[in-house]
C-alpha cells in the first residue's frame, strides 16, 4: 500500500509538471477565457505561487534582473517609434516576454528539493516522447496526429497545409520535412528537440552500464526523429550534443565499441543511396544573403536607433534569422547593445557550469543537463528568428532549472544518486 501511495504521489508531481511545460511551450496560441490563452493562464498561476509560497532563491545569481534591464530598454524604445501599441509588440510582451519572468520566479517556487528535480525531468521527458511520437506519425501522414497538434495549436492547421505543398512538391525525405509535432510549426518544433536532447539523455551522467545504455539509446532515437523534421541547426545540435556525450559523458570503456559502431554507420552510409533531404541538398545561401542585404537597408532608412519590429514586416517579407539581427530590428541599437550583455551572460552561465562539473558530472547530472540544453539553444538561435530577444519559455524552462538542479545537487554533495 505504501508503495502504491509512494507512486501515485510521484504521478501526480510528474503530471502536474507536464501541465505547466507542456502548456508554457504549446500553449500560447490557444485561447481559452476570452483573449487569454492556456500559458497566460499558467503565467498568472505561477505568479500566484511565486508571491504566496516564496522561497529562498536567489533570483539576482541569474541573469533575470538583466533580462527585466534589457526589457525595459525595449519597452522604452517602442514608446518612442510609436510600435508600443501594435499588435508585434504586445504579443511579444504579454505572449512572450511575460510568461518567462513567470518561469524565472514561478519554478524555484514549486521545485522544493532534489526529487523533485528528478520529477521534472520525467516530466520534459514525456513530453519530448509525446512530441516525437506526434512528429512520426505526421511524418507517415497520419491525419490523426494532425489533428492532435490543430486541437493543441492555431499554429498546426496553417502547417498542415504547407506540409502538403511540400509534399506535392518534393518526393521522399524532402516531401515530409514540415513535421510540427506538437508545437504547429517545424521549426518550433526543431527548437524543442534540439533543445532538450540533453535532458532526455541525462542519465549518461549517472553512473552505471544501464544508464549509459539507455541515454546512448534514447539518443539514437531521438537521432531518427530529429533527422526526419529536416532542421539543419537541429540535427547539428544533435552531433553536437552526440560529440559532448562521447568525448565526457561516457566512460573510457564504452568509447571503443561505440566508435567503431559509428565507423561502421559511416561506412554503410558512404557506401549507400541513403536520402539525406534538405540536410545536404538545400545549400543555397541567396535567401541569407537577401536577409542580411535587407536589414542594411533598414537601418539606412533611419530605423537604427530606435528600430521597428512592425515597420520592417511591412517592409519585408523575410524575418531576421538571427537573434542579434532581430533584438537590433526590434528595438534599436541600445537595446541590441543591451541584449549582446544579456546574451553572452547567459552564454557564460552555462558554458561555466559545464566545464567546471564535467569531472564531477555524477554529483550534477541534473545541472548539467539543463545547462547544455540551454547552450544549444543559444546555439540554435544564431540562424534563426525566435531566441531569449523574442521571449522564449522553451530556454527559461531550462535555464531556471539548471540554477534551482545546481544549488540542490551542490547542498547534497553525494557521488551515489538513487535514480
Amino acid at each position: 500500500m505504501e508503495k502504491i501511495i509512494k507512486f501515485a504521489g510521484m504521478s501526480f508531481w510528474v503530471l502536474a509538471y507536464f501541465t505547466i511545460v507542456f502548456t508554457m511551450l504549446c500553449g500560447g496560441n490557444l485561447q481559452v477565457l476570452g483573449p487569454l490563452s492556456l500559458r497566460h493562464l499558467c503565467m498568472l498561476f505561477l505568479f500566484g505561487v511565486a508571491f504566496f509560497f516564496r522561497k529562498k532563491y536567489k533570483l539576482g545569481k541569474t541573469a533575470l534582473p538583466l533580462y527585466l534591464g534589457y526589457l525595459f530598454i525595449y519597452f522604452l524604445f517602442n514608446l518612442l517609434n510609436g510600435e508600443y501599441l501594435t499588435h508585434t509588440f504586445l504579443q511579444s510582451l504579454y505572449t512572450y516576454h511575460v510568461p518567462c519572468i513567470a518561469i524565472a520566479v514561478g519554478l524555484p517556487a514549486i521545485v522544493k528539493d532534489l526529487h523533485q528535480v528528478k520529477l521534472f525531468i520525467y516530466s520534459l521527458i514525456l513530453l519530448y516522447a509525446f512530441d516525437s511520437m506526434l512528429t512520426i506519425l505526421q511524418y507517415m501522414n497520419s491525419g490523426f496526429a494532425w489533428i492532435v497538434a490543430t486541437m493543441i495549436t492555431t499554429q498546426a492547421e496553417e502547417g498542415m497545409e504547407r506540409a502538403e505543398m511540400y509534399t506535392n512538391a518534393y518526393g521522399g525525405v524532402m516531401g515530409y520535412s514540415l513535421v510540427a509535432g506538437a508545437f504547429g510549426f517545424v521549426v518550433s518544433n526543431g527548437y524543442f528537440l534540439a533543445t532538450y536532447l540533453s535532458v532526455l539523455t541525462y542519465r549518461i551522467n549517472v553512473k552505471g552500464f544501464f544508464n549509459t545504455f539507455l541515454a546512448l539509446s534514447l539518443l539514437l532515437l531521438a537521432g531518427g526523429v530529429i533527422f526526419i523534421v529536416q532542421q539543419r541547426m537541429a540535427f547539428l545540435s544533435f552531433m553536437l550534443v552526440s560529440f559532448y556525450i562521447f568525448m565526457y559523458g561516457m566512460g573510457r570503456k564504452y568509447r571503443i565499441p561505440v566508435f567503431f559502431l559509428a565507423v561502421i554507420a559511416l561506412l554503410y552510409y558512404g557506401i549507400s543511396n541513403i536520402e539525406m533531404g534538405r540536410l545536404t541538398t538545400d545549400t543555397n545561401n541567396d535567401t541569407r544573403m537577401q536577409i542580411f542585404s535587407e536589414f542594411f537597408d533598414f537601418m539606412g532608412k533611419g530605423y537604427w536607433l530606435s528600430g521597428g519590429a512592425e515597420a520592417y514586416s511591412k517592409l519585408y517579407d523575410k524575418s531576421q534569422h538571427n537573434t542579434f539581427l532581430a533584438a537590433w530590428v526590434g528595438g534599436g541599437i541600445f537595446t541590441f547593445l543591451v541584449f549582446v550583455l544579456l546574451y553572452f551572460r547567459l552564454l557564460r552561465d552555462n558554458i561555466k557550469v559545464v566545464l567546471q562539473n564535467k569531472k564531477q558530472r555524477f554529483n550534477y547530472p541534473y545541472t548539467i543537463c539543463f545547462a547544455i540544453a540551454s547552450v544549444i539553444f543559444l546555439f540554435y538561435t544564431i540562424t534563426h528568428s525566435a531566441g531569449v530577444h523574442s521571449g522564449s519559455p522553451m530556454f527559461w524552462v531550462v535555464y531556471t532549472m539548471m540554477y534551482i538542479s545546481y544549488e540542490f545537487e551542490k547542498k547534497q554533495g553525494n557521488n551515489q544518486l538513487t535514480n
